[in-house]
């Protein structure tokens, strides 16, 4: 019985470090998010990962599309798309935007804005889902096939030097961390921007 009580006692005692040791981990690895989404876009050479804005923020998407590619019948050249995603229960809904005017000048969250924008769908999609914009059929060599389309998955998890102090959660470029502070956007290698804004557009 004393053997039982000394095992008993033991276990006890060593389920606090456990639960310590599994804390530490993550700091170390970084912040996830288990009840989180976010989307991959698939792009001609590297997939987008873009995470769904969490409450009271908004993630902001841009991907500019190669100079000369026509969008379908429109007359006017699209030169960016832009997508938001945001958590709805336990689904993500992403709205899409396409932009007109240049962008070889844009660097901020407010030179994004000012381009005219116009609302080409929102579709509403839980994990695993894939979903192709059939309402942009041609958006040119920047996309897959010519054709925008992103699968929704689980959030990714921040990398522990991430500086965006948990406001935003940080997009991905291949293997390439892009974390925006509140207000401001980031270019995300050869993938497109992601902006972290301090309400929702």
């Amino acid at each position: 019985m004393n053997d039982t009580r000394k095992s008993f006692l033991a276990a006890a005692l060593a389920l606090p470090l456990v639960f310590l040791l599994i804390s530490f981990a993550q700091q170390r690895n970084g912040r996830s998010f288990p009840d989180r989404l976010g989307i991959e876009i698939a792009l001609s050479d590297k997939t987008f990962y873009v995470p769904a804005a969490p409450a009271g923020r908004s993630v902001v998407a841009y991907i500019r599309v190669p100079v000369g590619e026509n969008i379908g019948s429109h007359t006017e050249q699209v030169s960016a798309v832009k997508l938001m995603p945001r958590m709805e229960g336990n689904r993500i809904k992403v709205t899409v935007y396409s932009l007109f005017g240049d962008t070889s000048g844009v660097r901020s969250c407010e030179d994004w804005k000012s381009l005219k924008s116009t609302p080409v769908a929102a579709y509403l999609a839980s994990e695993g889902e894939e979903i192709t914009i059939s309402e942009l059929p041609n958006l040119g060599a920047k996309f897959k096939g010519g054709v925008l389309a992103f699968r929704v998955v689980p959030a990714r998890t921040v990398p522990p030097q991430s500086s965006s102090g948990g406001e935003c959660d940080c997009g991905w470029c291949g293997r390439l961390a892009c974390c925006p502070n509140p207000g401001k956007c980031i270019t995300c290698g050869s993938c497109g921007d992601v902006c972290c804004a301090p309400l929702p557009e």
